[in-house]
């Protein structure tokens, strides 16, 4: 019994004795070449040279202040050494990761710092959760919701300091400023 499915054959007269060269008409097979990365049109800026650490015995912490009140002191700023650390510490870190995508970065590879500082955060996200913001009738300012966070804040970072292998009492002083006006 013959299979419904299957197509007629053609007749012999249908067949011509020299079959047309498609190959002409098929597009020519190229392998895909990767595209270079995007140029970027301005130059890099130079990265400055990070000095080397200073010795501990050498250090002393201040509880910091706000010292840049004017345009004078603003340009006393940009000449100062403690600009040219800042900026070379901030290029460091752009330079570590510059080419480097998110998705290549594995939690077993981090270093037991970051870790450190990941569960601080972990820490302050939980902090936050417990100090929602306050309605406040429409006032956008002096929500006392963050007022609470920044108090609680102040109860717990000694003990992520601590953490992160920071001990002496004047250096913990001197950073919590910094940690606690970065909210």
């Amino acid at each position: 019994m013959p299979n419904p499915k299957s197509p007629n054959p053609l007749p012999a007269s249908a067949i011509p004795e020299k079959p047309p060269n498609l190959s002409a008409h098929l597009p020519k097979l190229t392998p895909r070449r990767r595209q270079p990365p995007p140029s970027n049109p301005r130059p890099l800026p130079h990265t400055p040279t990070l000095p080397s650490p200073p010795l501990r015995t050498h250090l002393s912490f201040l509880r910091p202040t706000r010292r840049i009140l004017s345009p004078k002191d603003h340009d006393l700023f940009l000449a100062s050494s403690t600009y040219d650390l800042l900026l070379s510490f901030v290029f460091s870190l752009t330079d570590s990761v510059r080419d480097k995508r998110i998705s290549d970065l594995k939690k077993c590879e981090l270093s037991s710092t970051v870790k450190h500082i990941l569960h601080v955060l972990d820490e302050v996200e939980n902090v936050a959760n417990q100090c929602p913001p306050e309605d406040q009738g429409g006032s956008r300012f002096g929500n006392k919701g963050f007022r609470n966070f920044l108090d609680a804040l102040g109860s717990e970072h000694k003990a992520w300091h601590r953490k992160l292998g920071i001990e002496d009492p004047e250096a913990i002083n001197e950073v919590s400023a910094y940690f606690l006006q970065s909210f």
